[in-house]
């Protein structure tokens, strides 16, 4: 997966280090470069909470070979929109997130009569996933069938951007990554939740486009790209959210 999502670029930086490691320091780890501590792209520090999401980003940069390749860096990527954007700006980023679950793709229901397999399979998964928000937040999502759908407000929503206080800056990278990339908040809440793993997040997201490519057939080029970047998207919200949580229950548990 991780050649599938490596692009090449005359514009890449080529790699200036021979050496990756980690550094503990007083509020978290650092990764180091040749012994210096590496910086955020906008050139802030990057402490990382947890040692396994270090080595995970350490990892990732010792895996760079002659040109330095973002894209085939997903944690790093999550951790610098986490120091650079969103503990600069937490309410933009609460709004971008928020955005997503008034026209969320849980709600979008196809017609019974149109559309009978993906009107099923969406009742099987979506609805729920809206109980479940139900249960969790007290938030109740309207589902609409057909062109039938009116966008959820700004109050029904008070509840989850109410929850996202609770989250760390870290935590909220990850869960406006997978909100993103599957269209939706419920998604998303549930893969932080644990409700959904990566693998079912992305059924979830992508039953529309399956029910296409079981109708129409696969096309290389552009169906293998899409499943390849959620899948790989969405795996890498979940790990990196999986290694910031891990530390924050060490943490409490001490």
């Amino acid at each position: 997966m991780l050649a599938a999502v490596r692009r090449s670029s005359s514009h890449a930086a080529r790699r200036f280090y021979k050496e990756t490691g980690i550094a503990a320091v007083d509020d978290g780890y650092q990764i180091t470069l040749d012994g210096r501590a590496l910086r955020s792209p906008a050139r802030r520090a990057l402490v990382l909470p947890s040692e396994p999401l270090a080595l995970a980003i350490a990892a990732e940069w010792d895996s760079q070979l002659e040109k330095i390749e973002p894209a085939a860096m997903p944690l790093m990527s999550l951790a610098a929109t986490a120091v650079d954007q969103i503990a600069v700006d937490r309410k933009d980023t609460t709004r971008t997130v928020l955005k997503y679950g008034k026209n969320d793709t849980t709600c979008f229901f196809a017609g019974e009569a149109d559309e009978p397999r993906l009107h099923q399979l969406q009742l099987e998964h979506y609805l729920p996933l809206l109980e479940w928000v139900r249960a969790e937040f007290d938030v109740r999502f309207e589902p609409g069938f057909g062109v039938a759908h009116r966008p959820t407000n700004d109050e029904t929503l008070r509840p989850i951007e109410a929850f996202f206080e609770k989250l760390s800056t870290w935590e909220l990278a990850a869960l406006q990554s997978a909100t993103q990339e599957t269209k939706s908040l419920v998604i998303g809440l549930a893969l932080l939740a644990h409700k959904l793993d990566a693998s079912q997040a992305e059924t979830v997201a992508r039953l529309e486009e399956q029910v296409q490519i079981d109708r129409w057939g696969f096309v290389e080029g552009s169906h293998d790209y899409d499943v390849t970047r959620i899948r790989f998207r969405l795996a890498s919200a979940s790990l990196f959210r999986d290694f910031v949580v891990s530390a924050a229950a060490a943490a409490a548990a001490a």
